[in-house]
């Protein structure tokens, strides 16, 4: 008997067809952040330096933000990501804000042996913790999102032509 809490069987099967084949994803507070749609842009734009470099990437608003997506259960947020974070190559994954969440899909990479790279503000203090995770490859500190952006562009470019 399924579970009501859950989607139908055949519409979790065909999100989780629909979202595979990412190299990258793109994590990061959602439920918490203090600039809802900035935010949101933000990692828009990540995602399309990452196209421009020949990537797919990932980015889990467009699928399950708590804000549109209201319906897809936690249950189904944790079972989506955690298979995404499993099967990508990069994880790219901003840290500027403290989020439980992310915290987890660092975790899920690191148990996956997923490559890792951070971004987050110059002059934010970063818990240890996480900077601590062993799949962190690399830090991206900005001044501001364009900035971000420039560096994003190169490291991911930088990666993959390395990880072929």
């Amino acid at each position: 008997m399924q579970n009501p809490r859950y989607l139908p069987d055949d519409l979790r099967h065909k999100i989780l067809e629909t979202l595979s084949g990412h190299d990258i994803m793109v994590v990061g507070p959602l439920t918490v952040h203090s600039d809802h749609d900035g935010i949101r842009k933000f990692y828009d734009d990540i995602v399309a330096v990452c196209e421009k470099a020949g990537r797919h990437a990932y980015n889990a608003h467009k699928y399950t933000d708590p804000i549109k997506h209201p319906e897809i259960t936690p249950e189904e947020v944790y079972i989506i990501d955690k298979k995404l974070v499993s099967n990508v190559r990069l994880v790219l994954a901003y840290i500027g804000e403290p989020s439980s969440g992310t915290g987890q899909e660092l975790e899920i990479a690191e148990v996956n042996d997923i490559p890792v790279i951070v971004l987050y503000e110059k002059g934010n203090r970063i818990s240890r913790m996480v900077l601590g995770n062993p799949t962190i490859i690399d830090k991206i500190e900005f001044s501001n999102y364009e900035d971000a952006l420039k560096q994003v562009e190169y490291k991911v470019e930088d990666f993959f032509s390395k990880n072929k």
